[in-house]
């Protein structure tokens, strides 16, 4: 779609259409349940190919939400942990815009301190005496 600069790493955005027969979101307001479409941006950084961030944006709701838009977001970035790196959360961002009063509610995110956990086992068969 355009190119980016993400924290100083040249990005390329991609972006992509889900509609609301094939939504994974699920929405419910006042017991009924909504299925959410909406338009997916990933932002991959140029040089390495590695997935830097990624947006879920929904304006086009149900009147009966009485919601304008949802945002969701999160930007990703390696963790060394043992010896190895992987690709985890840094941010993320939910948002949701209400259409008659423009009230926006919001939650903002985190990630840090990351720790492994894992155990190691040695299975033996022999002979049972």
């Amino acid at each position: 779609v355009r190119e980016s600069n993400l924290d100083g790493t040249r990005a390329a955005v991609y972006a992509f259409e889900i509609s609301e027969r094939d939504s994974p979101w699920d929405l419910e307001v006042g017991g009924e349940h909504y299925r959410v479409p909406f338009r997916t941006q990933v932002s991959v950084a140029q040089d390495s190919g590695q997935i830097l961030e990624i947006e879920r944006v929904s304006s086009d709701l149900a009147p009966d939400t009485h919601i304008s838009e949802m945002r969701w977001s999160v930007s990703l970035a390696p963790v060394d942990l043992n010896g190895r790196t992987w690709l985890l959360p840094k941010s993320g961002e939910y948002a949701v815009l209400y259409e008659e009063s423009g009230r926006r509610e919001w939650n903002l995110l985190s990630f840090s301190d990351y720790h492994r956990y894992g155990s190691e086992v040695a299975v033996r068969f022999g002979e049972v005496k």
